[in-house]
């Protein structure tokens, strides 16, 4: 399974680059952040991975997603409201 495939499963269809191993998407906004952040809250493909917090500056929350082959990923949701800039990104775990 792609990591395009895993995001598109748990309802992310915006595109992203690769960055080394990482699918990065950058996020228009706090709205289009707090609505990734819906899907994965209530996703009962992933898991919420311990270490998440927000704060007034930003934060980040992490998710694992196990596939049916046993494949395993790691997805992270991350924000800085200072620099208005809010990313998606996932990574396999080798």
């Amino acid at each position: 399974m792609t990591e395009k495939a895993v995001l598109e499963d748990i309802g992310i269809t915006k595109a992203g680059v690769f960055e080394g191993d990482a699918y990065i998407i950058e996020l228009d906004n706090d709205t289009e952040w707090g609505k990734i952040f819906s899907l994965l809250e209530k996703s009962e493909l992933i898991e919420e991975v311990d270490g998440g917090e927000l704060t007034a500056d930003g934060g980040a929350f992490y998710y694992e997603y196990t596939g049916s082959e046993n494949e395993s990923f790691y997805i992270t949701l991350s924000s800085s409201f200072d620099d208005d800039s809010y990313t998606l990104s996932i990574e396999r775990e080798e």
